[in-house]
């Protein structure tokens, strides 16, 4: 609507502008010929010349004699030009004709004029095509152009990005339409996200989890193939052991793939009884004998108490992989921490490999040896846990394998 409006007000200035050029040009008169002034000047002129026999010419006249050679000529230009001419006999017998030369000057004024009004003219309609143009420019070739730019991010699912929306467009509704279907895409892919998110925690969470009974019932079944006998229930109890590996391994599978995708796992930690600690390693006894060299110091520790039980979990089921010795457990309070020393009696890792051992699926050389197959996930966890607890985690080799479990008192 409004760059009709703006074509109709160029078209007329135009129209306008062009009438006012022919309108000059139709005002333009030749001025008359004062026959007064020429039959005076006249007189004048053949007066001088018979007193002084002298053909004088200027700027207004010009005497021309039937004698010459170029009367004819001279008398056919004058007519031509639309001069003047009047003849005359003299006394002499000498004729001729007087040639009264047209006042040209307003001619060229009326040119100038006509030039100066072309020009406005001209300079007019350019300002005018200027205008439609920058308007057409700015109001819809720019907006188009930023309204195509703006589907292609969006068919991107560049969702971050915002439509300008400009005082001239004339796309301004289907502007703001646009903009309420890219918040609302961006609020659609935010919930799948967050679903999808979840479903993973879930599936790593159940995945780690399921591990603890699998690791249990493997190692109840070990148990029972040392004190069984009999070859047809023996055969049962490693039957059982084999499919524990294969759901064990197709566990670790599913946890590896999942873990991968996630930015990062849940974790709530909240102020809770330092005791919890302890009954951690109550369903745990069943992988081997574990000692508590001391109790746990009575008071609120910041844990997930979740989380703990992984952490405590799979540093103690890494110990009866690896080194099934005897695993002894100290706690020392501190000022803002109590540190919960888990230790094995078996070989360690080599030095070179204690900085490794927290990285994501980094298994050491002595995992080369044992008969179970890890996803190298477990210790990696153990500080990712504990660090996201606001505390953390050391590892170090004494005569066997040590882990320190830093745990905060109060909230960081």
């Amino acid at each position: 609507m409004k760059i009709k409006k703006l074509a109709i007000i160029i078209l007329s200035v135009i129209i306008l502008s062009l009438l006012w050029i022919v309108y000059s040009i139709f005002q333009f008169k030749e001025p008359e010929t004062n026959l007064n002034d020429i039959n005076e000047k006249y007189h004048l002129v053949l007066e001088k010349y018979e007193k002084k026999n002298i053909v004088s010419d200027n700027k207004t006249y010009r005497i021309i004699f039937k004698s010459d050679e170029d009367y004819e000529k001279e008398l056919y230009n004058a007519y031509k030009n639309s001069d003047f001419v009047t003849e005359f006999d003299l006394k002499n017998n000498k004729s001729g004709s007087i040639i009264w030369r047209k006042n040209k000057n307003y001619i060229v004024k009326f040119k100038k004029d006509l030039i100066k009004k072309s020009l406005f003219m001209w300079g007019v309609i350019s300002v005018a095509f200027l205008t439609l143009f920058l308007y057409i420019w700015k109001g819809i070739l720019s907006p188009y152009k930023e309204l195509e730019n703006y589907t292609s991010e969006i068919s991107k699912l560049n969702l971050d990005i915002r439509l300008p929306i400009h005082k001239l467009n004339p796309f301004g509704k289907v502007t703001e339409s646009f903009d309420i279907m890219r918040e609302e895409l961006k609020k659609s892919k935010r919930r799948e996200y967050e679903a999808n998110v979840a479903k993973k925690e879930l599936v790593a969470e159940l995945s780690h989890d399921v591990k603890t009974p699998i690791s249990t019932i493997k190692a109840v079944t070990e148990v029972l193939q040392i004190q069984e006998d009999n070859p047809k229930k023996l055969e049962k109890l490693k039957t059982i052991e084999k499919k524990a590996d294969t759901i064990n391994e197709l566990i670790n599978n599913l946890f590896h793939a999942t873990l991968e995708e996630l930015e990062e796992l849940d974790v709530e930690a909240n102020l809770t009884d330092s005791r919890k600690l302890s009954h951690f390693l109550d369903e745990l006894r069943i992988f081997g004998e574990i000692e508590e060299e001391n109790s746990v110091p009575e008071c609120l520790v910041y844990m997930d108490e979740l989380r703990m039980e992984q952490v405590i979990t799979n540093i103690i089921y890494n110990s009866y992989k690896y080194a099934n010795t005897v695993i002894k457990v100290k706690y020392e309070e501190k000022d803002s921490e109590i540190v919960m020393t888990i230790r094995d009696f078996g070989e360690g890792v080599l030095e070179e490999e204690l900085p490794l051992l927290t990285q994501k699926y980094y298994r050491g050389s002595n995992a080369k040896e044992s008969k179970d197959v890890g996803a190298g996930l477990g210790m990696y966890l153990v500080k990712y846990f504990m660090e996201k607890q606001g505390g953390g985690v050391e590892i170090f080799c004494d005569n066997g394998f040590v882990v320190e479990l830093h745990i905060m008192k109060n909230k960081i």
